[in-house]
């Protein structure tokens, strides 16, 4: 099996992190007053309304852009620099976004008490999320040119709507084009935005369930990513 790099497209690992991806956006959501850490879109909105609606915690929210933007430069570094087998760039990042999760959980944690938007560990949280959420945008970006955004299911999702619709007019309208492309696309996408809708589902379970201790399953996925990339580069020696 090739390296990611090479362009021969591993899904499982990609897929795993839209599920990761979803889980810890609701997770911070929840946790932290509205804020969207995966699905940066969110935070241009936040930023926008801000001007008028003078929410708790805007301080944190504002950062989302500039901070999620230095963990993808920081794992576009990593990427161009790096060129070790042992271990690879991915497992880098990975183990570095697994990091900044943990950082995550540390800080929500540490304002579990006192739920203060306003905090400063609420304020660090939200950053550490931030940041772990770039990291992971860019590696997937990086080493699987040409998969499906595991932050941002907008695209994926009317993308979705065309491919299926191609597909089904051409059981009828054989002039449609490039049906074969649009089946591909289908199997390459469905299972990333299924994974993010899952993430979701099971985080907001899971922080019912556990608070911020939910954070650590998605954590221990990210390191199962980060391992199965170490391996991935291995084999392809």
């Amino acid at each position: 099996m090739s390296a990611p790099k090479s362009g021969v497209h591993v899904k499982p690992l990609p897929v795993a992190l839209c599920f990761v991806a979803g889980y810890v956006d609701v997770c911070a959501f929840i946790a932290l007053f509205g804020t969207f850490i995966a699905q940066i879109t969110g935070t241009y909105i936040i930023a926008g309304a801000s001007l008028v609606t003078h929410e708790t915690g805007i301080a944190a929210k504002l950062m989302a852009i500039p901070v999620f933007m230095g963990g993808a430069a920081v794992a576009t570094v990593i990427s161009r620099i790096v060129h070790t087998r042992h271990p690879p760039p991915l497992a880098i990042g990975l183990l570095l976004e697994a990091a900044l999760l943990t950082a995550f959980l540390v800080f929500g944690l540490a304002d579990a008490e006192t739920r203060n938007p306003n905090s400063l560990a609420n304020f660090a949280a939200s950053i550490a999320g931030f940041a772990a959420m770039g990291v992971q945008s860019a590696l997937v970006r990086i080493f699987y040119v040409g998969a499906p955004s595991t932050n941002v299911m907008t695209t994926a999702t009317s993308q979705i709507a065309i491919d299926a619709t191609d597909v089904l007019l051409s059981r009828k309208h054989r002039h449609i084009p490039n049906v074969q492309a649009a089946k591909q696309r289908l199997a390459d996408t469905l299972p990333h935005v299924a994974a993010f809708l899952l993430g979701a589902i099971a985080g907001a379970l899971a922080f019912g369930a556990l608070n911020w201790w939910s954070i650590v399953p998605a954590i221990a996925l990210v390191l199962v990513c980060c391992a199965a990339a170490w391996q991935i580069t291995a084999k392809s020696q």
